[in-house]
């Protein structure tokens, strides 16, 4: 009698049979500002982001925004900044949508924000996460990703694009 073929480890599901909640888990930030490092060396990268961009270092919270088809789904979620000198948040957070109701060109976008006041507030930098990558096969782990921060030129551009549509 023949054994049977051994069993692969490999387990493959098609998106659409996945019912689960889609949840991404953001840790923490990490960099160096270099402009300010020569005068302060002691300076942590959170003070350093919140004296460049003009914000408070412990209001900096990240807003998540699930978009499918070109679009946003569903409203942003926003986790808070743990306290301290680390940008550190630890935080899961949790989309109203499952995974079998992904499209192809999934992803979300991140921003960084910041307060420099009662209800002002200032987007510091943004990114980009593909839920899937180019196999369309979906992302899983850890993804370490680049956040490009906005500097004063950017935002007057940004503000002068906005009035000249209007």
């Amino acid at each position: 009698m023949a054994s049977p073929p051994p069993r692969s480890l490999d387990a493959y599901f098609l998106s659409s049979d996945v019912n689960l909640q889609i949840k991404l888990l953001v840790l923490n930030m990490h960099g160096a500002c270099p402009a300010l490092l020569g005068d302060e060396p002691g300076l942590s990268y959170a003070e350093c982001i919140s004296r460049v961009a003009g914000v408070a270092a412990s209001d900096l919270y990240v807003s998540c925004q699930l978009h499918m088809h070109g679009r946003p789904f569903g409203l942003p979620e926003r986790t808070c900044n743990t306290p301290g000198s680390r940008l550190r948040w630890n935080e899961w957070v949790a989309f109203n949508a499952t995974y079998r109701d992904l499209s192809p060109d999934a992803f979300v976008s991140l921003t960084l924000v910041g307060s420099s006041g009662p209800r002002s507030t200032r987007t510091l930098g943004t990114a980009r996460l593909a839920l899937f990558d180019e196999a369309q096969q979906l992302r899983m782990g850890v993804c370490k990703m680049q956040v490009r921060l906005r500097t004063e030129t950017d935002a007057a551009e940004a503000g002068a694009g906005a009035g000249a549509g209007a």
